[in-house]
């Protein structure tokens, strides 16, 4: 199949110029597939433009395709954009799950001046799949840290995500009757990988809040009760 390419080097520099408020990238790419515009693949075709030998690459517009080009390598340096930073900020925008909050005793109660113990198992890591600069994008988060609120303006951050009785390791005594929401919140390291590639590290991390739990704090009172017999 035949394309007419829309951009050389030296059109496309222009273009770009003239057109300064926008940004123009590019990717090496076939026409493999029945969309009818250019897709990501690991052998382009090669051509020729001001005597200079090439390849096809994709010219995007503000990330909107806006027909193909003759690319020589040296050429393609001013508009190959990276994907990382792109990813980062993708991570960043994605919404990723909360955590819940799990507290014992359970039912809403504990005692005053008694450890109450505070879990999540909000542990593995979640992966969303996105296009990017015409790529396919795996991006993933996973818990790194949780900031825990008591709901009395205490507040703990741990890398552990807390364990139920009896292994309990993320506690807190509260010192007065007053009902708390306590709260953890979740932060998240990224990785992404580019069609199926190695995996590669996000330098940015995501805070994810979790809603509030009610937790009335009450008084354990002595009673007296009659021997057994």
């Amino acid at each position: 199949m035949g394309e007419t390419c829309l951009y050389t080097g030296q059109t496309l520099q222009d273009k770009a110029a003239s057109d300064s408020e926008a940004a123009y990238t590019v990717y090496q790419a076939c026409f493999s597939g029945s969309s009818g515009q250019p897709e990501p693949c690991s052998n382009p075709r090669a051509c020729t433009a001001d005597g200079a030998v090439g390849t096809i690459y994709a010219v995007l517009r503000d990330g909107v395709y806006v027909g193909i080009a003759c690319l020589t390598a040296d050429d393609s340096k001013d508009f190959t954009q990276p994907i990382g930073p792109l990813a980062a900020k993708r991570f960043k925008a994605l919404a990723w799950p909360s955590s819940e909050l799990t507290v014992q005793p359970s039912g809403g109660r504990t005692l005053v001046n008694f450890e109450t113990i505070f879990f999540t198992t909000n542990t593995d890591s979640s992966t969303k799949v996105v296009r990017l600069l015409g790529q396919q994008v795996e991006i993933q988060a996973t818990p790194a840290s949780y900031t825990w609120h008591f709901g009395d303006d205490a507040t703990l951050t741990t890398e552990s995500a807390g364990h139920p009785y009896p292994e309990q390791d993320v506690v807190h005594t509260y010192a007065t009757l007053s009902p708390v929401k306590p709260s953890v919140d979740t932060v998240y390291s990224g990785q992404f990988r580019v069609n199926g590639g190695r995996w590669e590290a996000i330098d940015e991390t995501v805070t994810v809040e979790g809603a509030p739990v009610g937790l009335e704090i009450v008084e354990a009172k002595p009673e007296l009760v009659a021997p057994p017999g």
